[in-house]
């Protein structure tokens, strides 16, 4: 088995299928040729569950062989250590947006405690000014800056940026 270096990588040609190329020095570490061109540096492992996974590192290009086999190197000292870097992948994909906490609050505080005249006027503000800026963010990497800048951000009208702080 060759190792994967520049060379290799860039010796390898797509084909109909996707194929891979396998380090002979790294267990699991090897590189992705897809049937469009597209190179990318992979590391497979077993959990300690015995399942088989498959990590994505990164893009040819983006990473040079060392760098990608350093990366490797780690990903492995992890899952000997009992992780499972694509489930904690898996976790900050799926971690709660502000657009599911604004939906747990309109309906499980908003609903429930004011009257349907103020329902209206909150769910505009909150459409209108903290959806479109915030709302895809993940609830976790929402900062004390991003809600400063929002606030800033509605200078003009003060009492409803008070209202939407």
């Amino acid at each position: 088995m060759p190792n994967v270096t520049k060379r290799t990588v860039d010796a390898a040609k797509p084909t109909a299928k996707k194929y891979f190329v396998w380090d002979g020095k790294l267990s699991g570490f090897g590189l992705q040729v897809a049937p469009t061109g597209r190179k990318t540096f992979i590391v497979q492992y077993r959990t300690l569950e015995g399942r088989s996974r498959r990590l994505t590192l990164g893009k040819y290009g983006e990473l040079t062989p060392d760098q990608a086999r350093g990366l490797a190197v780690d990903v492995l000292a992890k899952v000997r250590n009992g992780e499972d870097p694509t489930v904690n992948r898996k976790i900050i994909r799926n971690a709660p947006t502000v657009d599911d906490l604004l939906d747990m609050y309109l309906s499980e505080h908003v609903e429930v405690h004011n009257k349907p005249k103020s329902l209206v006027e909150i769910r505009r503000i909150l459409e209108r000014c903290v959806r479109k800026p915030l709302g895809k963010a993940k609830l976790a990497s929402v900062t004390r800056q991003d809600i400063s800048k929002l606030h800033r951000s509605m200078r003009r009208t003060p009492r409803q940026a008070n209202h939407v702080l």
